[in-house]
Order: C-alpha cells, then structure tokens, then sequence
C-alpha cells in the first residue's frame, strides 16, 4: 500500500513538473506576466474594462495550454488548444482597442504582439507531435 502512495505522488510530482518544462507553458506564462505589467498603467474607471479583459484573456490562454497539455485524449486537447487560438484572437482584438485609446504605445502593442505570434507557432508544433 505505501509502494502504491509513493507510486502516485511520485508520478503526480512527475507530471506537474512536465508541464512546466512546455515551451508553450512558458511563453504563456511570460504573457500573463507582461499583461498584467502593462495593464498596469491603464487609467482607472469604466476604461477598467479593457485592462480586465486582457488580463483574463491571458490567464485563459495559460489555463487551457494547461489542460490540453494535461490531456492524454487527442480530442481534449485539441479542443482546449482551440479554445487557446480563440482566446489569443480576442486578446489580439483588445491589444488593438488599448492601442487606439492610447492605453498603450506602439512598441509595447508590437511586444505583446510578438509573444501572440510566438505562442501560436508553439501550439502548431504542439498539434502536429500529438
């Protein structure tokens, strides 16, 4: 029985660590990080709107990388990998409207832009090893 529990906890401790090794993961991660930076300086009150948006937007992206990687039915995870291109397009559709209002500076668009870019080009990766 105790073979059993440390059979688990260590396939658990395994499988939480595979995740973190993702490129994917990561490059989701470092979003989350340089939205909720760059929201950051948003003005306050019914504007509150779009700096909330993109940070959901963001951790969306990350849960749902998340769950698809944690998947072992094809299916699933290719149902979670749509729901991150979704989540990256909406996010795109903010970043612009941020721009526009002028919430944020070209560069910084162009930045967040990149980490978009780069994230879809990982889950293609991703969806052709499955």
């Amino acid at each position: 029985m105790i073979e059993a529990i440390q059979l688990t906890m260590n396939f658990k401790q395994q499988t939480e660590n595979d995740f973190r090794q993702s490129a994917l993961w990561q490059q989701s991660r470092l979003l989350i990080l340089d939205v909720f930076n760059i929201t950051r300086t948003f003005p306050g009150g019914s504007e509150n709107e779009i700096k909330h948006r993109m940070q959901v937007l963001a951790v969306t992206v990350t849960s749902n990388i998340l769950k698809g990687d944690q998947n072992d039915h094809p299916p699933a995870s290719n149902h979670c990998f749509k729901k991150v291109e979704a989540s990256l397009d909406d996010l795109k559709l903010v970043m612009q409207e941020a721009l526009k209002k002028g919430y944020m500076a070209y560069t910084t668009y162009e930045q967040l832009n990149t980490a978009v870019v780069q994230i879809r080009k990982s889950l293609e990766i991703t969806n052709r090893n499955q």
